[in-house]
């Protein structure tokens, strides 16, 4: 035992520090000087005096203390969420200054919290694929406190905003429709309008305004009460000098909102606007290259397929994405007035480019791919003669798996009859 004498010879042996051989009833020394031998065999303790200072000071790690509230719990379950780094389920795919405002604005909406309540749980239940029971109780929730916080004059316009995001999720995820278009999406058009109209649009993150522009001109495309006035221009000019992130190595001028939206207007009185409109696809077309070389580049790069190359290819996935959904919209668009073989040419090719990219974005399904769905819709209600029809089924319906209950060709039929209400196509 540490701090024990180890030593059992007898008391004049241990007192000269000598060995004691322990011999009885005498040690051999002890006999040899004529000693009197006390001590031999008997362990011996050793016994240290301690004192203690009652005035020291002792510091004390105390255990970290759990959330003990509503609004801390949703904190930590949200900052898990965001720290989730697998491209796959990447909630910074919605927009990452969109998830940091969240955290930012935590605590302080009872209908933004109840959102973000909702968001988590239907997070949750998309990723483990778990049964949507109580992510459709939250949504509910949060549905019945969005309506009356819409109407209270006291709340901003930027915490209903982000109220009507994290729901529109939800809705994406959980409680799908048969129709692309989406009332939320059009809250949000009447809400950037109103901010707009109150002087109110600097509170608002440039960068989240260029992502609301390109939410509403979508909208624009296949609902006939989102119209974009002047208070849609104002905006986007409060965010002129941001470019999507396609353009950083670039120059890709087809995927500019503003490119996009003035095709909006322009398809919906597409005889006034032919020569504008064949502007633009000349466009598209010029920048289609550009894309698919990048892309080819990066595949070529490594025949390792790690996240972090996935990842880097995404934004340009992205960027080709939005020219694949408004390439073949136009295209449809200029072949009824245009008989041109041509255009039904570039027609099957825009349609066999889609696919092609659709299934490199199959490996970081559901949300690493979450645009695909959306052009690969737009491209079946554009593409003439069925072309490639049982390929794009085929590939929605692997889509639709990420999310139960989602009906893609459904909804890409009903499309095909907004394409051409919008065009005033009677037939």
């Amino acid at each position: 035992m540490p701090g024990v004498p180890r030593s059992r010879g007898c008391n004049n042996c241990r007192k000269i520090k000598k060995r004691c051989d322990q011999a009885k009833p005498a040690c051999g020394r002890c006999t040899r000087l004529k000693l009197t031998c006390t001590g031999s065999g008997i362990q011996r303790w050793t016994f240290i005096q301690q004192s203690f200072d009652r005035h020291g000071q002792h510091l004390t790690v105390s255990p970290r203390a759990s959330p003990s509230n509503h609004t801390t719990r949703t904190a930590s379950h949200l900052v898990s969420i965001l720290e989730i780094q697998d491209v796959r389920y990447n909630l910074r795919h919605f927009g990452g200054p969109y998830c940091i405002e969240l955290l930012r604005l935590l605590g302080t909406n009872t209908a933004l919290d109840a959102s973000i309540s909702a968001l988590i749980v239907s997070y949750r239940a998309t990723q483990c694929n778990q049964p949507r029971v109580e992510a459709l109780t939250r949504y509910g929730a949060a549905m019945k406190v969005l309506r009356t916080s819409l109407n209270d004059a006291n709340q901003s316009i930027l915490q209903k905003m982000f109220t009507v995001i994290n729901i529109a999720l939800c809705q994406q995820w959980i409680n799908l429709t048969r129709q692309e278009t989406s009332t939320h999406r059009e809250m949000l058009a009447h809400l950037l309008q109103a901010a707009v109209v109150t002087k109110t649009l600097g509170e608002i993150r440039p960068e989240f305004i260029n992502g609301l522009c390109q939410i509403i001109t979508w909208e624009s495309m296949v609902n006939p009460r989102v119209k974009l006035g002047p208070w849609f221009w104002e905006a986007l000019r409060a965010c002129n000098r941001l470019r999507p992130h396609v353009c950083r190595q670039e120059d890709l001028p087809s995927s500019e909102v503003g490119v996009h939206a003035t095709a909006s207007l322009y398809l919906r009185q597409p005889e006034q606007h032919l020569d504008q409109l064949k502007d633009i696809y000349s466009l598209i077309q010029k920048d289609k290259p550009k894309i698919r070389r990048i892309i080819e580049r990066w595949t070529k790069a490594t025949d390792i397929d790690t996240m972090l190359r996935v990842s880097s290819q995404f934004g340009y996935r992205f960027g080709y994405g939005l020219l694949l959904s408004l390439g073949p919209r136009i295209n449809r668009c200029l072949r009824r007035f245009d008989k041109d073989p041509t255009l039904v040419i570039e027609s099957y090719e825009l349609c066999d480019q889609a696919i092609a990219i659709g299934r490199q974005c199959l490996r970081v399904r559901p949300f690493g791919a979450g645009f695909v769905p959306t052009y690969l819709k737009s491209v079946w209600a554009s593409t003439p003669d069925d072309y490639q029809y049982p390929e794009l089924q085929k590939l929605m319906e692997e889509f639709e798996k990420d999310f139960q209950g989602v009906g893609y060709v459904e909804q890409a039929e009903w499309i095909r009859t907004q394409f051409d209400t919008m065009e005033g196509v009677v037939e």
